[in-house]
């Protein structure tokens, strides 16, 4: 296979090893853990997540090709406050610097370290934006809330374009009001116009899980 090499990633965790350690004197038994949990994307690991629970910020960096990942919305689900490198790609109900997360820029240590001895000494402003991360994540970035977007986003577009409506048969109805459903009522309803014909819902199954 072919493994990336984060360099911004590499770069962050000497950063803060040098941040932590040397700068404000943390103790690295007690005050930080800097670099891999062990965790793995495809396992749920309580280790992690609890290392995550306990933390007052927890520091993350993108991926090396793309924006967000699972880690981001996990540290940001903590509650814990996040520091997060910059995010370039527009996206739904964005995560605003300063008020649900902290943004650094990766290649300025001086950067990172400001910004961290900031909120280090500002406890109560930093509980308030992570209080607003865990909100916001929790409002709007689940999977759940994903769905729903989507599904949110391709009602409106049938209602105000039923022209580009092409290839449903019989056509549904046009709604009189603004969609309202959710993801889990949808799935729940037997006759709901977006369950496909030849799958019907099994009343029977359960909501969760």
């Amino acid at each position: 296979g072919t493994y990336w090499v984060n360099s911004a990633r590499t770069r962050v965790v000497d950063h803060l090893n040098e941040i932590a350690f040397e700068k404000l004197g943390l103790d690295p038994e007690k005050d930080a853990f800097i670099g891999d949990t062990g965790g793995h994307r495809k396992v749920v690991d309580t280790g992690y997540f609890s290392m995550m629970r306990r933390a007052q910020i927890v520091v993350t960096c993108n991926p090396a090709n793309w924006d967000g990942d699972f880690r981001l919305f996990e540290a940001l689900s903590s509650g814990a406050l996040v520091f997060t490198d910059e995010l370039h790609t527009p996206a739904p109900y964005p995560l605003v610097d300063g008020v649900h997360l902290v943004v650094y820029d990766n290649d300025d240590k001086a950067d990172l370290h400001r910004k961290l001895q900031y909120y280090l000494e500002r406890p109560e402003e930093a509980a308030r934006v992570a209080a607003n991360g865990l909100a916001h994540v929790l409002r709007h970035h689940r999977a759940v809330s994903r769905v729903d977007y989507i599904l949110r986003s391709v009602a409106d577009k049938w209602a105000r374009h039923p022209e580009d409506d092409n290839g449903r048969s019989p056509r549904p109805p046009l709604r009189k009001k603004p969609f309202t459903e959710t993801g889990m009522s949808i799935r729940a309803s037997t006759d709901h116009e977006l369950h496909a014909n030849a799958f019907p819902p099994d009343p029977g199954r359960p909501l969760l899980g």
